[in-house]
């Protein structure tokens, strides 16, 4: 149990006194703070008006009635449709206005049961539909919240009106039930059938289908309501055309119904059934008419009746002569008729019997074939082939005797053995009935048998293994099973000796225990033994030893507080446990879970769940560290070994920091920059770098070797096939280790203007010096490479790589691994 001083501290924090002034924010859940939801409180809206113009103003009651509380307060606001707060709130009687609703402003003193608070509102600018909702809470001033009873309104709408929005004369408060179409308003035209209400009377102009078949007339009639669905009612897109408005069943689009003399399509014609053999019994099938009365040959009407089973032979339909046992149908009723085995036993009889189908072989039919002479047939058991069961007085073979048992000394106790009798009765001398109890243990003597007085001779007279037993002037004697030395009562005999297992002193209660007995002593057993024979057990018996002691549960979670007394059985609402700390709550008992959302200890460990250690507004049943501010739900996870949002991964990808990664599927150093992966450390598997141009490839990375003209770029540089790096690729230039030749130097005429390409050749260009050596200016075309002195001579270009072109110069040296790594680390951090 929680100390005094504790529950003293913890009143005074009770939320029932919080409210006393007014508290806003509950009319959509209620005054949980005022004990629970009750219906003995009811809450009513009472608004001046339910419709208004935008800005005009309403006075709005709230009354709280409870004919058994003393007090009441309540809570109410005015939302659109939206749920948010919505025009100009004023103060009433007993109330004010908070947090844009209003509330009591004290506690009100109620007068037979009830309260009316009062409030003003000032509708807003914007037409629509706006709701009053109110909470009323009824109090029974005891300073506390206990039996206080809360309960919530009815929501009230009210309608704030626009202008004439179609510009037909009538506004939405005017009554206009549509003022986005100016044909729709009270007292237009009505169209009919066509389910909009145009003169705004909720109702509509139907055409008539009085038969509700789906086919309309011209006619039209007033309905009670807008849907045209009621009877007799119909709209205007179904056909017209019924010839006969009074049934449902006639229309152009009716089935036609075989031989009833109707026409229910109007075609002229009827479908008549077929009745081939014209025996007045028709079949289920039909054939069209070529006129309306079903009476030429082959037809029938629906009044004749159906069950012909051969349509071909007036000889066989219902009604004919059925024979029996032929397995004929002649009646055609699906049936035959059968030969009496009421037993079933293959023994007929010659009466007969109307069988449910053609087979003559369900219960209690036979065929002609089957033998006669059955002497009962009620009893399958009994028939000229039955065997005979002895001394049941009944002639199971029909032969008009009976097998009877054997009782030699006609003294009522027969043997097993049998003999044959000459009549049915087995009451000649000798004979014996099954009825006749058995045990005779001398059939030669009628005064041995089972029952016979014993007599202190000797002899068994009762056959009942025991001699002298019960005899006149015998002793008492009493059976004991578990040699206790005290025996049943209810075993009790009367014998001239001593009989093995017999005592001679009673009183034992149950034989079956050998710590039953009239000298036990009484104890606590799950039995519930009364171990004295005194007639009493358990908690019965004031002698009864091993009580425990058993503890009041008065909330029923199977935990204790007040000592209820010492019993052997679990008295009703008692537990063996006085641990409850709070036996007026079923929820508080120990072990019981805690709540994060009140400061209760309901296991009754001393502590509650609802602290906050760090002051960072998440208790510490809601956040996986309370003593760290910087960790919570809401917290944003960063790269420190810390979850920082509680939600089981420590920094990972979703870290705000975290780094940046790149799958390195080859292993070969360098990532694949189209995959990137973020963490906080690098992850097997991926690099700090994203400059692999093939990733599955560990040769190609920006420090592979190159090898030329073999379509994989190695190094990553995206040139495969311009070696000397001169632009040209090698199928253009007609030396790729020569940057200073390209295109194909081979193709030169010597038809050039020398003068202008000699001119550019003294420049040293190496293009220009070969067109040079082609004009007269023959030095500035020496200043060209070999190439273009081959050029010059018109002999061919030496192959690519030869003597023939000087060799381009070696490609720049890479970064190397290391210097690629630290140049990416260095962008490497991102925050997301």
């Amino acid at each position: 149990m929680l100390p005094t001083a504790l529950l003293f501290a913890l009143a005074t924090l009770s939320p029932a006194h919080a409210t006393s002034t007014g508290r806003t924010g509950v009319t959509t859940t209620g005054c949980s703070c005022h004990g629970t939801a009750s219906s003995a409180t009811t809450v009513t809206i009472t608004p001046s008006a339910t419709t208004v113009t935008p800005g005009g103003a309403i006075t709005v009651s709230v009354t709280v009635s409870n004919s058994t509380k003393t007090g009441a307060g309540f809570n109410a606001g005015v939302v659109d449709a939206g749920g948010s707060n919505a025009g100009t709130l004023a103060a009433g009687t007993g109330s004010k206005v908070a947090s844009s609703e209003v509330t009591h402003t004290a506690r009100q003193t109620m007068t037979s049961g009830s309260y009316t608070f009062t409030f003003g509102w000032t509708a807003p600018s914007t037409p629509g539909t706006y709701r009053i909702r109110a909470a009323g809470n009824a109090v029974n001033s005891n300073g506390a919240s206990s039996g206080d009873a809360w309960a919530l309104a009815t929501t009230t709408e009210i309608t704030v009106c626009a202008a004439d929005g179609d510009g037909d004369g009538v506004t939405v408060c005017g009554g206009d039930c549509n003022d986005s179409n100016g044909a729709i308003f009270p007292g237009a035209t009505e169209l009919p059938g066509d389910l909009v209400d145009q003169n705004c009377d909720s109702a509509e102009l139907c055409y008539v289908d009085a038969d509700n078949d789906g086919y309309r007339l011209t006619s039209t009639i007033a309905s009670a309501d807008a849907d045209c669905a009621d009877s007799g009612e119909g709209v205007a897109t179904e056909p017209t055309g019924d010839c006969n408005d009074s049934s449902s069943a006639i229309n152009p689009a009716a089935t036609e119904l075989p031989g009833d003399l109707v026409d229910q399509n109007c075609d002229g014609a009827e479908l008549c059934y077929v009745d081939a053999d014209n025996d007045g019994y028709r079949l289920t099938s039909t054939v069209a008419s070529v006129d309306a009365d079903c009476a030429d040959s082959g037809e029938g009407v629906a009044s004749e009746p159906t069950g012909d089973c051969n349509d071909a032979s007036s000889a066989i339909r219902p009604g004919a002569t059925e024979l029996p046992g032929d397995l004929v149908d002649q009646n055609c009723d699906g049936a035959e008729l059968c030969y009496v085995d009421a037993d079933n036993d293959g023994y007929r009889l010659t009466s007969t019997i109307s069988s449910t189908d053609a087979d003559c072989s369900d219960s209690g039919e036979g065929i002609a074939s089957e033998p006669t002479g059955d002497c009962n047939d009620s009893s399958g058991a009994i028939n000229p082939g039955a065997t005979e069961l002895p001394g049941d007085l009944v002639d199971q073979n029909c032969d008009g005797a009976e097998l009877c048992y054997v009782d030699a000394d006609n003294d009522g106790y027969r043997l097993s053995t049998t003999l044959a009798s000459a009549d049915a009765d087995c009451a000649d001398p000798g004979e014996g009935i099954a009825t006749e109890p058995t045990g005779d243990c001398n059939d030669a003597n009628a005064l041995i048998r089972p029952g016979a007085t014993e007599t202190c001779d000797g002899v068994d007279q009762d056959c009942d293994g025991l001699i002298d037993d019960g005899a006149p002037g015998g002793s008492f004697y009493y059976l004991d099973v578990d040699g206790d030395g005290y025996g049943d009562p209810a075993t009790q005999v009367t014998s001239c000796t001593t009989l093995s297992g017999y005592i001679l002193a009673g009183g034992d209660c149950d034989d079956t225990r050998i710590g039953v007995n009239p000298a036990a002593s009484e104890v606590c057993d799950a039995a519930d033994l009364d171990e004295d024979c005194d007639g009493l057990a358990e908690d019965d018996d004031p002698s009864a030893s091993g009580k425990l002691p058993w503890f009041v549960d008065a909330d029923g979670d199977t935990y204790g507080d007040a000592l209820a007394g010492s019993f052997c059985d679990a008295p009703i609402g008692a537990v063996r446990s006085d641990t409850d700390c709070d036996d007026s709550d079923s929820a508080s008992y120990p072990s019981a879970p805690e709540s994060c959302s009140d400061a209760v200890d309901y296991n009754c460990d001393g502590v509650v769940s609802r602290v906050d250690l760090d002051g960072d507004g998440w208790a510490a049943c809601e956040e996986c560290d309370d003593l760290n501010i910087n960790v919570n739900p809401t917290a944003v996870e960063v790269c420190n070994t810390i979850d920082d949002d509680c939600n089981g991964v420590v920094d990972g990808s979703e870290a705000e920091d975290a780094f940046t990664f790149y799958v390195d599927a080859d292993s070969d150093g360098y990532g694949d920059p189209t995959r990137p992966v973020f963490d906080c450390a690098a992850p097997e598997g991926t690099s700090a770098s994203d400059a692999d141009c093939d990733d599955d490839n560990p040769l190609a990375n920006p420090e592979g070797t190159e090898v030329w003209y073999d379509g994989v770029d190695q190094d990553c540089d995206e040139n495969d096939d311009d070696q000397d790096g001169d632009g040209a690729a090698a199928a253009d230039d007609c030396d790729d280790t020569n940057p200073e030749l390209i295109e194909d130097c081979g193709e030169d005429t010597g038809t050039d203007d020398g003068s202008a390409d000699g001119a550019d050749g003294a420049d040293g260009g190496t293009a220009d010096g070969a067109d040079g050596a082609d004009g007269a200016d023959g030095d500035d075309g020496t200043d060209g490479t070999t190439d273009d002195q081959s050029d010059d001579g018109g002999g061919e270009d030496p192959p690519k790589g030869s003597t023939g072109c000087a060799s381009s110069p070696a490609p720049a040296a890479g970064l190397g691994l290391f210097g690629a790594l630290g140049a990416l680390l260095f962008g490497l951090r991102r925050r997301r």
